[in-house]
């Protein structure tokens, strides 16, 4: 995995830029990449499947208890969830739920 950081510029030899450079333009490849991203999953998916993606990126609780319940009915015992739990233990269950769909 890539990690966007002051290693990250080092290695294509961006390691001379100032702080504020290098900050800012951590944040622009991480939006670029997002983008791209987006838009390549995007591309193969139905506009539903899009609807329902964005209202998981969104965290809407209603979609993505449908979503978890359609895909991983017993999703309360799957070993990912209880890792979710444990990473994000301040976290609220839905939070917890939130960020497990999306990921």
């Amino acid at each position: 995995m890539i990690l966007l950081d002051d290693t990250f510029l080092s290695e294509v030899g961006l390691a001379a830029l100032p702080a504020g450079q290098r900050q800012a333009l951590l944040q622009r490849i991480y939006e670029e990449l997002e983008l791209r991203v987006g838009t390549s999953l995007t591309d193969s998916l139905s506009d539903a499947q899009v609807e329902e993606f964005e209202a998981l990126i969104d965290h809407d609780q209603t979609a993505v208890a449908a979503w978890l319940h359609s895909v991983v009915p017993n999703f309360t015992e799957d070993p990912l969830y209880m890792a979710m739990v444990e990473k994000l233990s301040a976290a609220t269950p839905d939070a917890v739920v939130c960020e497990g769909s999306a990921a």
